[in-house]
């Protein structure tokens, strides 16, 4: 399956973009609550409901994607691993232009700054097994919102199912390599000693992920063989 490189790089440049948005606002509505967990859960579903609207690229759901296109023969592993490549690139550009603009809007409160520097602090001491296992878990989350979506038979109820499993991946606090992106981006505006240990933080967040997504997709490939024999 040829790509245009140029096409899969805006598009994950605009996923990464809304992404990053809605988890600033998903934290700045964190730091103004008492109990932040059950909002902020509600609150970043609608990123992937975003996304999935305007069907753009997002790394985490291109690893289950890309799994069906191999098993399916539609697509070959060096193609595959070399989009997932422009992906993550393209997402982190995204996330890195809406982080900016969100500093020098000079919007950030002492108390938004405390809270993602908290939940900063809280991701950079996690082991390596704790990374990737978060990792995997989020993608199944994020993924299964995805395949439920496009399941369901009616706007509301694709909203409500990809919402609902995404309220289970924050509320958990699973580990996703495209928020990461935007706490570690801002934060390393303010502290750049922190860059070492987002390298660390990313590449086994990401290694779970990959591993969800393709769990997830193998499940997509064997519902879809179902369907064909149906």
């Amino acid at each position: 399956m040829e790509l245009n490189k140029n096409n899969v790089l805006i598009s994950a440049i605009i996923s990464g973009f809304y992404l990053g948005l809605v988890a600033l606002g998903d934290f700045y509505l964190g730091s103004i609550l008492k109990s932040p967990k059950i909002g902020m859960s509600l609150l970043f579903g609608l990123a992937l409901v975003v996304i999935l609207t305007l069907k753009t690229r997002l790394y985490t759901g291109d690893t289950m994607n890309h799994t069906v296109s191999y098993l399916s023969k539609k697509d070959n592993l060096g193609n595959i691993i070399k989009n997932l490549n422009i992906v993550f690139i393209g997402n982190f550009i995204g996330v890195i232009i809406i982080t900016l603009l969100f500093i020098y809007s000079n919007s950030a409160t002492k108390e938004f700054n405390n809270f993602l520097f908290k939940i900063t602090n809280i991701k950079i001491h996690y082991n390596i097994q704790t990374l990737i296992i978060k990792g995997i878990l989020c993608n199944i989350c994020v993924c299964s919102g995805i395949l439920l979506y496009r399941k369901g038979t009616d706007n509301i109820s694709k909203i409500f199912l990809t919402m609902s499993m995404i309220f289970l991946f924050v509320l958990m606090g699973f580990e996703h390599c495209v928020v990461n992106m935007v706490v570690f981006t801002y934060s390393i505006f303010y502290n750049p000693e922190l860059f070492n240990l987002m390298i660390y933080n990313m590449i086994f967040v990401t290694l779970g992920n990959v591993i969800g997504g393709i769990i997830v997709g193998i499940i997509n490939y064997e519902l879809n063989q179902k369907e064909m024999k149906q």
